[in-house]
């Protein structure tokens, strides 16, 4: 399973079958088109080893998610500024909500298919931005950490 953040010049991949959890670790490897959109490289996301992927990226990037797993659904939710909580508490959850990756409990993808994409999102002020699945963050551990320089 996989679960993506693709930017215009950097793709993200969240694997959703070894996902992170509360210990962040970075990661990149190369890449090449997604979806139609250029990319320059790869953050690989997750690991089996119990470690949340970091990735790293520039303050007003835009962002958009893409589920490219081969069933399950995501979510991309915001989770505060860290460290990850004990259980999931954004407060949109499921549906699409902000357009800012920031600090806040409040944006969301919403639920995103197999093949879905999400709306774009802009990276907010330097600083680093926990977020999580609704679906998979207390079974699976599924989280991880945006860090916008």
């Amino acid at each position: 399973m996989r679960f993506r953040i693709m930017l215009t010049s950097v793709v993200a991949t969240f694997a959703t079958t070894a996902c992170g959890s509360s210990t962040p670790s970075s990661s990149s490897q190369s890449g090449g088109t997604s979806a139609g959109v250029a990319t320059s490289s790869t953050s690989g996301v997750g690991s089996t080893s119990g470690t949340a992927a970091v990735i790293k990226v520039a303050a007003g990037s835009q962002v958009v998610f893409l589920n490219d797993d081969t069933g399950s659904p995501h979510t991309g939710s915001g989770l505060g500024t860290g460290p990850f909580p004990a259980s999931f508490d954004n407060t949109s959850g499921t549906t699409a909500s902000g357009s800012t990756i920031d600090g806040s409990l409040t944006w969301s993808t919403g639920t995103l298919v197999q093949g879905a994409m999400s709306n774009v999102f802009t990276v907010g002020p330097p600083g680093a931005y926990y977020f999580g699945c609704a679906y998979h963050y207390n079974a699976d551990h599924m989280r991880d950490v945006l860090v916008s320089m």
